[in-house]
């Protein structure tokens, strides 16, 4: 936290310095540029400290898949995933405020390589919903146990391609309508103009390309995530792996954060953009990040303690 306390200062005495300013929006909204340029550098800041936290947790992730003699379970694998798209996904957030200084190619750049991360955290995070609802299905309904680690391995490269290759098929269509570059406060689509008229392309490629997926995503995540937990709570219930709870934590996150940016973003267009609505709508991604990557750091500390031997040496852990 002290480095993004750090991060903060320094970028609110580059404002000072080289007056840089979103004026250009504040004359749409009810709120200064300077206000909005201090929610860009919060989610900054922000999504610079998941940045600190992915990095390790990747790095620790790697060290111990190359490490460990037994196979990685495959709930596992999916928190693997997880922290690296994470990581990356707050790694373009944290870059965000660099527009204010550079050119907008730079913008075009960062706001299509932000599209590309954020179609694959939707696309991942259908992956986990459907991989939870296949464990479901072959646990509860069809009473069939899975036969270690290698059964769900063509499921596993299914998600990894979908995940890494899918969004590529939407990417180029902002480029071929000149749409990336400044949206509001950050670069992604623009959805409007100098004058504050709303660019219908723009408009239909947002919707298109990240809210109808978010839209149908965020649903399902709910249903499979009330439906898991609803089995877990029953007597009967075999109490899973520990990978399950951190997974079904995430699709909690994931449904909490959607939901409260979508509802910062809508109150924002309805209210002729109140800064506090900003603020929701800007924070509620860098809160999305920050949560995951906590989220997995703790699930490791915790798999880890219970699992080392040095610990179960001086009888911190039960013996398994």
């Amino acid at each position: 936290m002290s480095s993004a306390a750090a991060l903060i200062v320094v970028l609110l005495c580059a404002r000072e310095t080289t007056g840089a300013t979103l004026n250009n929006i504040s004359s749409c909204y009810n709120f200064t540029g300077n206000e909005a340029l201090t929610a860009l550098i919060l989610r900054s800041s922000l999504s610079f400290v998941s940045l600190m936290l992915g990095i390790p947790i990747v790095v620790l992730w790697i060290i111990q898949m190359c490490s460990s003699r037994k196979p990685i379970k495959d709930t596992d694998r999916l928190i693997i995933y997880i922290s690296i798209a994470t990581t990356l996904y707050a790694s373009t957030q944290a870059l965000q405020w660099l527009h204010l200084y550079a050119s907008d190619t730079y913008c075009s750049v960062l706001g299509a390589i932000i599209e590309y991360v954020s179609l694959s955290m939707l696309v991942l995070t259908a992956c986990v919903d459907f991989h939870l609802s296949l464990l479901i299905l072959q646990t509860r309904c069809l009473k069939v146990v899975p036969k270690g680690t290698s059964t769900y391995r063509r499921q596993e490269i299914a998600y990894l391609l979908l995940t890494a290759l899918l969004p590529l098929l939407f990417i180029p269509w902002p480029f071929i309508f000149d749409s990336y570059g400044e949206s509001g406060a950050w670069c992604w689509i623009k959805s409007a103009d100098v004058q504050c008229k709303p660019i219908l392309k723009g408009v239909i490629l947002s919707t298109v390309l990240y809210y109808a997926w978010a839209a149908v995503l965020l649903p399902y995540a709910v249903i499979i995530t009330s439906v898991v937990v609803a089995i877990l709570c029953c007597r009967k219930a075999q109490r899973p792996h520990s990978s399950v709870y951190a997974l079904l934590g995430y699709l909690a996150i994931f449904a909490s954060t959607t939901i409260m940016g979508g509802v910062g973003g809508v109150l924002l267009w309805w209210d002729s953009g109140t800064y506090g609505y900003l603020l929701v709508q800007t924070l509620s991604e860098p809160t999305f990040t920050v949560l995951s990557n906590m989220l997995v750091c703790f699930y490791m500390s915790w798999l880890w303690y219970h699992s080392r031997p040095v610990y179960q040496y001086y009888g911190l852990a039960p013996e398994s």
